[in-house]
Parts: structure tokens; C-alpha cells; sequence
């Protein structure tokens, strides 16, 4: 499985990222998780950050409608 904060960014508002990755990797690995509060602040400062990021995923991930495919 894959975390991926394009998928965090789109689904909820960038002040619950941070909390929701710790809880993420606290079900898969069963432990606490240290996450970094510079991701969180990086990804507030960067509002376009889900769209960018899907259009460079890699082939089978979603893209916003309207991006061309490469």
C-alpha cells in the first residue's frame, strides 16, 4: 500500500493531513509514527500541490479531468 499526500490533500483541508498520516501509518505498522510538520505546512503554502502531483502520477493513477494524458 501506498501513502500518498496527493491522496490526503484532495480528500481532506490541509490542516488534518498531518494527523491523518499519523494515523495511517499507525494502523500498518502497528506503532506510533513521527510525522514531519513541515509536510503539512509545505502542502498548505501549495494549493494546486494535489493536481500537480496527479498529473505526474504514474500510469493507472487518477489525473484531473482535463489533463492530457502523456
Amino acid at each position: 500500500m501506498h501513502l500518498s499526500t496527493c491522496t490526503t490533500d484532495t480528500m481532506m483541508h490541509s490542516g488534518m493531513q498531518e494527523g491523518r498520516m499519523t494515523s495511517l501509518l499507525r494502523e500498518l505498522t502497528g506503532r506510533v509514527a513521527r510525522t514531519n510538520a513541515a509536510l503539512a505546512v509545505y502542502l498548505r503554502r501549495q494549493p494546486d500541490h494535489a493536481d500537480r502531483c496527479h498529473a505526474q502520477a504514474p500510469d493507472g493513477w487518477a489525473r484531473p479531468a482535463g489533463t492530457p494524458l502523456p
